[in-house]
């Protein structure tokens, strides 16, 4: 996955979130 976000990707939620292949 590729983020354009200008900050890093929020990682604290990546725990919570489904993991996207």
């Amino acid at each position: 996955m590729e983020w354009t976000l200008p900050s890093p990707p929020p990682y604290h939620q990546f725990e919570t979130l489904p993991k996207i292949d």
